[in-house]
């Protein structure tokens, strides 16, 4: 008798386990292969996608910015330059700091 109410509730368990990937849907796996992926510094991020095998993720972190505008045949900025902080709740919810 408490082998099949253990093994009803290792089931049930893991029915509930199912059903709660499946609500998280992509998320999920798009956070698993973020934390899985390698951090590679921009300075590096060329030559590690040079030489990584197709289907391999990497994950880099960093600013890219030029001092000069790079303006275009009419003087104008190639680039729009921002600024904004914001925060995570770790939800998927983000608020405006500063802009």
């Amino acid at each position: 008798m408490i082998p099949t109410a253990l093994a009803m509730s290792g089931l049930l368990a893991l029915g509930a386990a199912a059903l709660l990937l499946r609500r998280t849907g992509s998320a999920y796996r798009i956070a698993r292969v973020l934390a899985a992926a390698p951090d590679v510094p921009l300075s590096d991020l060329v030559a590690a996608a040079a030489s990584a095998p197709p289907g391999r993720y990497v994950r880099t972190h960093g600013r890219i910015s030029s001092d000069e505008e790079f303006p275009d045949e009419a003087q104008r900025p190639l680039v729009f330059r921002r600024r904004r902080l914001e925060r995570g709740d770790g939800r998927g919810n983000w608020r405006v700091l500063d802009e």
